[in-house]
């Protein structure tokens, strides 16, 4: 194959590639919350994005290992993280999922067996197949287009537990990694849920 059919090739490949991409995003409702004035919002720009936030967070100097990571604390205390590289968090509903025992496997136990649940929230179960999964899902998740990006939007089912944040599962491609975004708080206020939610709608990217 020659130099230059090689290069027409991976060019319709990219070309492909970008108008999926647009095509998928144009389908997709951009993130707009409407509860807050944002116009008295402050601009941080953390060389590989921009992002407007209240007045009164502050940011927090911390280094990441294998990726960009910054934090911010919100006036309820509060604390904002994100993380910017390959292997940045999915915010995936399944991970705040309980245990699933099977009662006659638990009641079979003894206390020094059960001790392997400490710290978790355990539920027991009689049939498998009459589990449904999503009544214990603690976040609800929703697609939208952020900054023009496909991004997943993560909420808790109720305020001051769970995960608020976005995540986007390919911000961009270096070589052959791709590089992740999320932006995220845990059991976060109300206050700080909602404004953490209107933030996310200002995110510019830069590269």
């Amino acid at each position: 194959m020659t130099k230059n059919l090689t290069l027409l090739i991976l060019s319709m490949f990219f070309a492909c590639g970008i108008q999926k991409q647009t095509a998928e995003l144009s389908k997709l409702e951009k993130f707009k919350p409407s509860e807050l004035d944002i116009s008295k919002f402050k601009t941080i720009d953390f060389r590989l994005f921009k992002i407007k936030v209240p007045q009164d967070w502050d940011t927090i100097k911390v280094r990441g290992i294998d990726s960009y990571v910054i934090e911010l604390v919100t006036a309820d205390l509060d604390t904002i993280s994100s993380d910017f590289g390959l292997y940045s968090n999915k915010l995936d509903p399944h991970e705040t999922l309980p245990n699933f025992v099977q009662r006659s496997e638990y009641n079979s136990q003894n206390e020094s067996e059960r001790i392997m649940y400490d710290g978790t929230e355990v539920v027991l179960y009689d049939d498998w197949e009459e589990i449904n999964f999503e009544d214990y899902f603690k976040t609800t998740e929703e697609y939208y287009n952020v900054n023009g990006y496909k991004a997943r939007i993560v909420r808790p089912k109720i305020s001051g537990s769970s995960v608020t944040g976005i995540y986007i599962a390919e911000l961009w491609k270096n070589k052959d990694r791709i590089i992740r975004f999320n932006l995220y708080g845990l059991d976060l206020s109300e206050k700080s849920e909602i404004e953490l939610l209107h933030a996310i709608s200002t995110l510019e990217f830069n590269r």
